[in-house]
């Protein structure tokens, strides 16, 4: 990894420029180490939500609640992925602006209509 200037002085330009030809962008902020660049890419405008992969071994979604939380803060959006049978605690543990969910664990159309239902009823 890099230190936070060399990040500032070599990617952060990039970024920007690649950032500023879309209408919408999601930065792809991959693994713990790369946390340390979170709150300097909330500040970029250019940024409007965030992908977090946290890397084999740390992918539960439930253990990044306080950083989903400061992404929320930052008046960004995030991608998250949720296993339909937990969208319960994803409700209580967030806010659904900004959100946007990826399910898991649907096997069927009953499965999947309860999801949405669920879904399009949270709301704090």
């Amino acid at each position: 990894m890099l230190s936070d200037q060399l990040f500032a002085e070599i990617f952060l330009p990039g970024i920007v420029r690649e950032c500023s030809h879309m209408d919408h962008c999601i930065y792809p902020l991959d693994g713990p180490q790369a946390l340390r660049y979170l709150d300097t890419l909330l500040e970029l405008p250019q940024i409007h939500a965030i992908q977090w992969v946290a890397g084999a071994g740390h992918d539960h979604w439930a253990d990044w609640v306080p950083m989903y939380r400061r992404i929320q803060e930052a008046g960004k959006g995030f991608w998250i992925g949720v296993p339909a049978a937990e969208l319960h605690q994803l409700f209580a543990a967030l806010r659904p602006e900004g959100a946007w969910l990826t399910v898991s664990g649907i096997g069927d159309e009953d499965s999947a209509q309860a999801a949405l239902k669920a879904i399009s009823r949270w709301r704090k």
